[in-house]
């Protein structure tokens, strides 16, 4: 005989099903109460594109969204009971004769080099292999939704793809920080300023740095003298400047 506690962490850790139904039947006034929460409860989360059948999920009838779904991630993880129990690599259970392991079904909980905070795997035939996860990737908290996959193995392949946006979107992020830096640094005035300021910079190639060096404006060049032949023809320009 199972608590509710060891039923609600291997519902959550090893998609058990039973345990899932047998929680629904539990709570006050039933089954049917439970799901009419369940609803409520979404609603009340902004959740508008989602509704329940079950509390199992075994059914093409209960359906949501990926934006709906990142609004669960948020709000699950505000209890430090579902962050626990979902990001648990493994779990044994006594039934009273026996005990009964029970493993993740989740593979990048046991191997992802990520800080995963929370995470839910599900499928059936028409929804294919789904995933919500929330980690922390590059120094970024990013919850990710993958919806209708092909195959477990998917996972990792989009895992991959995700920590390379992150990463990218993370070096794109700094260098626009270090450039706003440098631009707005009073002792290195942007390039824009520098040649409003009839100042252009020159790059040291011993020390990588850059020195400001006034520039003389260029005189206008003026047209050939009349008369003058255009193998001879010279330019007028003021005195002081070569032509």
């Amino acid at each position: 005989m199972l608590n509710r506690e060891d039923m609600l962490h291997i519902a959550l850790m090893a998609s058990e099903n039973r345990a899932a139904a047998a929680l629904s039947c539990y709570y006050p006034d039933g089954r049917q109460a439970f799901i009419v929460a369940m609803n409520a409860k979404a609603q009340s989360l902004g959740m508008t594109d989602t509704h329940f059948e079950n509390s199992t999920g075994l059914t093409s009838q209960k359906v949501s969204s990926a934006r709906d779904l990142v609004k669960m991630v948020n709000a699950a993880y505000q209890y430090p009971l579902i962050r626990k129990f979902s990001t648990d690599r493994s779990y044994d259970v006594f039934t009273g004769k026996r005990s009964l392991a029970y493993r993740s079904t989740n593979a990048l909980v046991r191997n992802a080099p990520w800080d995963i905070g929370l995470q839910k795997t599900g499928f059936i035939n028409e929804a294919g292999e789904c995933l919500v996860m929330q980690a922390t990737i590059h120094g970024r908290l990013v919850v990710m939704v993958l919806l209708d996959s092909y195959g477990k193995y998917l996972f990792a392949l989009r895992r991959c793809r995700a920590s390379a946006l992150v990463s990218r979107h993370a070096r794109r992020t700094a260098h626009h920080e270090r450039r706003t830096w440098a631009a707005a640094t009073p002792e290195r005035p942007s390039v824009a300023q520098s040649r409003a300021n009839g100042i252009r910079r020159k790059t040291n190639p011993v020390f990588h740095g850059a020195r400001a060096v006034p520039v003389v404006p260029a005189a206008p060049r003026q047209p050939p003298v009349p008369g003058d032949t255009p193998a001879n023809a010279k330019f007028r320009a003021p005195y002081g400047s070569v032509a």
